[in-house]
């Protein structure tokens, strides 16, 4: 079977360090390409355009990408697709793509969230992030804020460096735990372990690793939890994968501490082999890389059937 691995990368990077997270899609699809060929498959790593004629002659499409160019989120890749995709579809991406709307989608279906704050309505500490970024890309030190100055300051930098709306939302203080699902069960719960003075994961503690946030968050997989709070957990996080509409795999992010409270939602999370939180997941869960690969892969393959 020809399966194109489809990744994109922005043309364009705000600064060095972003390029660290940006760069990740390539290296994926090389090693996806590779556990293609490995089970029998005809693969090659394609990196998307406007055209898609040369995509959609192959029979599948093990989808990595979201958008096109820097601007991507106006043009979703799955819908240009005329062959079976894995992943989640066009809307399922723009909703996730967008955390405000996520928010309120997931308020619908009863599940707790942050409080979404206007500016003027705030209640100190809180959070500020770009609304249409993930990866951590936007966060960092200053991101929990804790009166209207430092509030202003941060969202001003995220409308003039992120060219977008910048999301306020109450700070949760408690647990930061992960949820990889596969299919439609959770293979994993990882937690991310803070040591003072760190409380959230921020850019620099998830990608740049010769940075002090770096080595004083520390993740875990999986996460030590006990048996009623494992449980709870992982209730909400299947609720929320479903209530997005989520298909295939995803990684639902949570902050726990009397209740769980889903903050992040990715259909398109990274699988890189080398160091990804999904990848821990799928070694916790005696997963290996090639039956990932396979199972999402016959995903697709048995929709079109």
């Amino acid at each position: 079977m020809r399966v194109a691995v489809i990744y994109n990368m922005p043309e364009h990077f705000r600064d060095e360090r972003e390029y660290i997270a940006q760069k990740e899609p390539y290296e994926t699809a090389m090693t996806v390409v590779g556990e293609l060929k490995a089970l029998g498959h005809r693969a090659e790593a394609i990196k998307v355009s406007w055209d898609f004629s040369y995509i959609n002659s192959f029979d599948v499409a093990f989808n990595l990408a979201e958008g096109i160019g820097d601007e991507g989120e106006e043009h979703i890749v799955p819908e240009m697709l005329d062959i079976p995709y894995t992943g989640s579809t066009s809307e399922v991406i723009k909703l996730c793509n967008n955390k405000i709307e996520t928010k309120r989608a997931l308020k619908t279906k009863d599940l707790r969230v942050p409080e979404l704050w206007e500016p003027g309505e705030v209640i100190f500490p809180a959070i500020v992030k770009p609304a249409k970024e993930h990866g951590s890309i936007g966060i960092n030190d200053s991101s929990i804020v804790h009166n209207s100055e430092e509030l202003e300051k941060v969202i001003e930098q995220i409308k003039k460096v992120y060219k977008q709306e910048a999301i306020c939302e109450e700070y949760i203080d408690g647990r930061e735990i992960s949820a990889a699902i596969l299919g439609d069960r959770i293979i994993a719960l990882s937690e991310i372990l803070f040591k003072p003075p760190y409380k959230i994961l921020t850019y620099d503690a998830k990608w740049l690793e010769g940075s002090e946030s770096y080595k004083k968050t520390e993740p875990v997989c999986p996460a030590i939890l006990d048996k009623e709070l494992e449980e709870m957990i992982k209730r909400e996080a299947l609720k929320a994968y479903s209530a997005l509409g989520i298909r295939d795999y995803g990684r639902i992010d949570l902050r726990v501490n009397e209740e769980a409270y889903v903050i992040d939602a990715n259909p398109n999370p990274c699988i890189s082999p080398k160091d990804s939180g999904f990848a821990r997941a799928l070694k916790a869960a005696g997963i290996s890389y090639r039956d990932f690969v396979a199972r999402i892969t016959s995903f697709a393959i048995e929709r079109q059937q």
